[in-house]
C-alpha cells in the first residue's frame, strides 16, 4: 500500500495515471545541444521525470548559453545511448518486463512488501546488452 495513512483514514483511489516511459537501453538519460542545428534534447528519464526534467532544463540552459558550469560536465551530456535489441526481441523483452512490473506492483499492493527475489522482469530490466551487439545490429541498415 503506497499511502497507508490515507487508507487508514478511509481514502480510496479509484483511478491511476500513467504514461509512456522513456527508457534508454542502458538507463542513462541524454542531455545534448547541437549548435549547428539548434536542436536541444533531453530524454530517457527512466521513470524519474520530475527530478530529471528539472536537471535537464538546467543542463540544457547552460549548454545553450555556453555557461561554464559543473552541469555541462555531467556524464549525460557526453553519453552515447546503446541501441535496443532488434525486433521482435525488443518487443518481447518490453512485454515481459511491462507485465512483470505490473504483477510486482499488484503484489506490493496486496501484501505491502516487495518480492524477496527479483523476477525475470526485473532481471531483464537490469540486464546490460553485450557491447558487440551494437555493431551487429547496425549491419544491413
Amino acid at each position: 500500500v503506497w499511502f497507508p495513512n490515507l487508507r487508514d483514514a478511509g481514502v480510496r483511489f479509484t483511478l491511476a495515471g500513467g504514461g509512456v516511459l522513456g527508457v534508454p537501453r542502458d538507463h542513462m538519460p541524454i542531455m545534448s545541444y547541437d549548435r549547428r542545428t539548434g536542436v536541444a534534447m533531453g530524454y530517457g528519464y527512466t521513470g524519474e521525470g520530475v527530478a530529471t526534467a528539472n536537471l535537464s532544463g538546467r543542463v540544457l540552459a547552460d549548454l545553450i548559453t555556453e555557461a561554464d558550469s559543473e552541469l555541462i560536465q555531467l556524464p549525460m551530456t557526453r553519453h552515447q545511448p546503446i541501441d535496443w535489441e532488434p525486433e521482435p526481441l525488443r518487443w518481447l523483452g518490453y512485454s515481459i518486463v511491462r507485465r512483470g512490473r505490473y504483477r510486482a506492483d499488484e503484489q506490493v499492493e496486496r501484501t505491502g512488501r516487495y518480492p524477496e527475489q527479483p523476477g525475470i522482469a526485473q532481471r531483464l530490466w537490469d540486464l546490460e546488452p553485450p557491447r558487440g551487439w551494437r555493431a551487429i545490429w547496425r549491419m544491413g541498415r
